[in-house]
């Protein structure tokens, strides 16, 4: 099991995590498709905002496109997705992204590719 812990004191704003997450998985260096998301808080310090793995995107499915893997992850069957955007819409976390430069929503999937590029170490990918 995997988990990505987040230490948001140690964030700089560099946005270096979400460019590589979009990168990874999009070729799309411009953020909007990063399966996290780093905002500035009104205080000016920054929020590293990514999926939690709560599975409630799993419940509200209707086509059951939604399941956790070995790993505990939660993952999305893109086959089985219709678009509802259900899953979208319910994210009790708002991490659960559409982006029209991908055919289905998406999310972090915890593949480190964020933590391993952080300069700062504010994210750590960690087994359970």
């Amino acid at each position: 099991m995997k988990k990505l812990i987040v230490q948001n004191d140690k964030c700089t704003g560099c946005g270096i995590c979400m460019i590589a997450c979009g990168t990874t998985y999009f070729n799309d260096e411009s953020c909007e498709t990063a399966r996290l998301k780093v905002r500035k808080t009104p205080e000016g310090t920054f929020d590293i905002q990514t999926c939690v793995q709560c599975d409630a995107c799993i419940n509200i499915c209707p086509v059951n496109a939604l399941y956790r893997n070995n790993d505990d992850v939660v993952m999305l069957d893109k086959e089985l997705c219709v678009n509802c955007m259900m899953c979208v819409g319910f994210c009790p976390h708002g991490v659960m992204i559409y982006s029209e430069k991908c055919a289905t929503p998406f999310k972090c999937v915890l593949c480190g590719v964020c933590a391993k590029n952080c300069p700062t170490g504010a994210l750590e990918l960690k087994a359970k």
